[in-house]
């Protein structure tokens, strides 16, 4: 499935990037991403890079609310990881996107929770981009590859 493909929703006036199909389609090629889907709900999506052998399949975008099941997004992630011999799945967490149903389910397959600090320049004249608590940044920020 393609990134273009996926149903957006805008996050309570939250400042996102990549929330247009015409970014999503520039920024996530087929070639380089996986996109999954939930078939109860196409707004739930999530978006990966690819792994190899010297570099994590990637979650870069998502969005999952609630309580849904979790269980199949993380199947595929872990079937694709070991398809493309990635060193496995890696999936941040910022700020309040701390959801509690996925920290949980995270826990129970697994995965290991690393503290860790981003620093993120701004220069502008607009107050809500200096907000970290308006801000929806996820790993596509620092996932190019160059």
């Amino acid at each position: 499935m393609s990134a273009a493909s996926v149903c957006i929703h805008p996050k309570n006036g939250r400042v996102a990037f990549f929330e247009d199909k015409e970014s999503l389609t520039w920024r996530y090629p087929d070639e380089q991403y996986i996109t999954l889907v939930s078939e109860e709900d196409p707004h739930q999506y999530l978006i990966a890079k690819n792994g190899s052998d010297t570099r994590y399949l990637r979650v870069c975008q998502w969005q999952i609310e609630g309580s849904g099941d979790l269980i199949p997004f993380f199947a595929v992630l872990f079937k694709r990881a070991k398809q493309g011999k990635a060193l496995g799945v890696r999936w941040s967490l910022y700020g309040d996107q701390q959801q509690p149903e996925l920290l949980k389910a995270m826990r129970r397959l697994g995965f290991l929770r690393v503290q860790r600090n981003r620093r993120l320049l701004f220069y502008t004249s607009e107050e809500m981009f200096l907000k970290p608590e308006e801000w929806d940044i996820a790993d596509s920020l620092f996932s190019f590859d160059l």
